[in-house]
């Protein structure tokens, strides 16, 4: 089983290199946010089990990685971030403002960050193209690495679960949904989504509100 591991097929370099292109804003974070020792084992333990379990799930993984392109939209754009800002995952004004803002507007700031569109290309493009030159000449994960994957995800992702579940339990300020990305992105991008919603429904849903002033 190991020796087809050393021997290194095609899509398992694909699915190696994809996973630690998509951990590089978690390690950012980890540097930028300060974390603690336990939130950062968290923070990159969670979502490498959970990525190497999903690349493990396919056939082909070239098919895993297109599938998988929301995790690195989503990386991308946390990059991005990082090089304006130098910390803070994306927040729900940040993805408010995607749906709202002009062309003018993303010109002039993506004219001032052309290191960061550049690194994000570096990253993830390769992948991309990658993934596509392997579905086209038929590559396919072998069954025994597939199995020693999704062993390997399971393990590291309830590993990094139980984690930050005694951590939380130890620190009450910690919350595994505010501290690990991408879990806190989606989890704004929920709550982005629910305001946006609100916005478009705002005759329905003020239609009770009152307002009793009183001079």
């Amino acid at each position: 089983m190991f020796d087809a591991i050393l021997k290194k097929p095609a899509c398992t370099l694909l699915a190696c290199y994809y996973i630690i292109v998509l951990l590089v804003p978690n390690v950012a974070l980890c540097v930028t946010e300060s974390m603690g020792a336990a939130s950062a084992v968290v923070n990159m333990l969670v979502p490498a089990g959970l990525y190497i379990l999903l690349l493990s799930l396919f056939h082909r993984t070239g098919w895993a990685v297109l599938c998988m392109l929301p995790f690195s939209i989503l990386a991308a754009f946390q990059i991005v971030l990082l090089f304006l800002y130098g910390g803070s995952i994306i927040a729900v004004d940040m993805f408010l403002n995607v749906v709202t803002t002009n062309m003018s507007e993303v010109t002039e700031l993506l004219a001032n960050l052309g290191t960061a569109i550049a690194v994000v290309v570096l990253l993830y493009l390769p992948p991309i193209v990658w993934a596509i030159v392997s579905l086209v000449r038929g590559k396919v994960l072998r069954k025994e690495i597939a199995k020693v994957m999704r062993y390997a995800g399971v393990v590291i992702l309830v590993t990094g679960l139980l984690t930050g579940c005694v951590w939380a339990h130890a620190d009450n300020s910690y919350n595994m949904h505010r501290e690990v990305f991408p879990i806190n992105v989606l989890h704004n991008i929920v709550i982005a989504i629910d305001r946006t919603t609100d916005v478009k429904n705002y005759s329905r849903t003020s239609e009770l509100f009152k307002y009793s002033g009183r001079s």
